[in-house]
């Protein structure tokens, strides 16, 4: 189960946020948020020194994938502990969220920017997550654990 949490959980996040953080504009408000910290400074000193330019779909959309993908795997370790197979409808609930996002960010641009490339992301990250992870109507939690193992 740790495994299962470090390398589907944690780990997209954390590169997630990287490549948010490092990479994004640092005229974001998360940056606002840590001005005069020393967590600031770090980030700061920590961009001067990177000197490779990523792709911009790198930058802007594979953050969302991640974070897409994270979501899903924690829902799932989350479900996978239930004996009951209709929790297993709470897998589809990021997917709708991110949906959910993309418009609110279409009809009121000040809370974002609507990306059709987003969306398109969301998809492929969706299929991908499926992919790895087929729903079970009965689950032996510890060998679907070992199957999904890294």
């Amino acid at each position: 189960m740790l495994r299962y949490i470090l390398f589907h959980v944690a780990l997209p996040l954390i590169a997630g946020v990287s490549l948010y953080i490092f990479f994004r504009p640092g005229t974001l408000p998360v940056f606002d948020a840590l001005v005069n910290t020393e967590t600031y400074n770090i980030i700061m000193h920590m961009r001067t020194m990177i000197h490779w330019s990523p792709p911009g779909s790198v930058i802007y959309n594979l953050p969302d994938a991640l974070w897409l993908y994270s979501f899903f795997s924690s829902i799932n370790a989350l479900i996978s502990m239930s004996d009951d197979a209709l929790h297993t409808r709470w897998v589809y609930v990021p997917f709708a969220l991110a949906l959910l996002w993309e418009s609110i960010q279409f009809f009121f641009p000040s809370f974002g920017t609507f990306d059709m490339l987003d969306i398109a992301s969301y998809l492929l990250t969706t299929i991908t997550f499926f992919i790895l992870h087929p729903i079970r109507k009965t689950l032996d939690y510890e060998s679907y654990v070992k199957s999904t193992s890294l």
